[in-house]
């Protein structure tokens, strides 16, 4: 083999293997203590719901993560609610607003094993996974067509992104083990995951809205019939 070969030969190596070396490979699950409610249209004695403010406090994030509030508008919450509980929500000028506040109870993040586990395999093997939970606190008052208040609920829940990396390999795309509530995904660097913790974390926010109507109770629509 002449040189010229053996030189495109390492620079077609070199140019495979060099986003593994400078991001590494991961695979990420996502999964959520809140889940989708059963709660019947009725219950809201004929109204529906309209998401029309969403605030975010988050605080610091942690060093590597990416599991976040997401700063979302109202109406990105609204596609997926829609998309969620069609009978419940609505764009209609008769559905009742909905303000909802997010705020993170607290962050953990598992650093030590993972990373020992991944120096003892020299980067090589996705070995123990980095595990990253917030418990958010999601805070959603229901208001009447004259923006009066009537009800304020409050829903806690966790959400977990779970993910094993390898620097030098790409044996880190491997799906990680264990249950996702949503795809597990796999790619080179960080960013490819933050779209869909995003969108569970929006999910379980739309889902504990639903929960907060429901420990509203059907008496409190009932009660604001007669004011509309």
């Amino acid at each position: 083999m002449n040189i010229n070969k053996m030189r495109v030969i390492c620079i077609i190596v070199i140019s495979v293997l060099a986003p593994f070396v400078i991001s590494g490979c991961a695979s990420v699950r996502f999964t959520t203590t809140m889940k989708q409610q059963s709660f019947a249209p009725s219950e809201l004695a004929g109204h529906k719901l309209k998401i029309v403010s969403v605030a975010n406090q988050q605080k610091i994030i942690l060093s590597s993560t990416l599991l976040s509030i997401p700063f979302a508008s109202a109406d990105a919450y609204m596609n997926l609610a829609m998309e969620r509980y069609p009978a419940l929500f609505s764009r209609e000028s008769s559905a009742l607003p909905v303000a909802v506040s997010l705020r993170d109870e607290y962050q953990s993040e598992s650093m030590a094993v993972p990373l020992i586990t991944l120096l003892l395999s020299l980067g090589t093997l996705p070995g123990y996974p980095f595990d990253t939970t917030i418990k958010i606190n999601t805070e959603v008052v229901f208001s009447n067509n004259a923006f009066r208040e009537f009800c304020v609920g409050t829903v806690r829940f966790e959400r977990s992104d779970v993910r094993w990396i390898s620097v030098y390999t790409p044996f880190g795309l491997i799906p990680v083990l264990g249950h996702s509530d949503l795809p597990k995904v796999s790619g080179v660097g960080r960013q490819f995951a933050v779209e869909s913790s995003n969108k569970l974390t929006m999910i379980a926010t739309i889902d504990a809205v639903v929960q907060a109507a429901h420990d509203c109770g059907v008496q409190a629509f009932h009660k604001i019939q007669k004011e509309l």
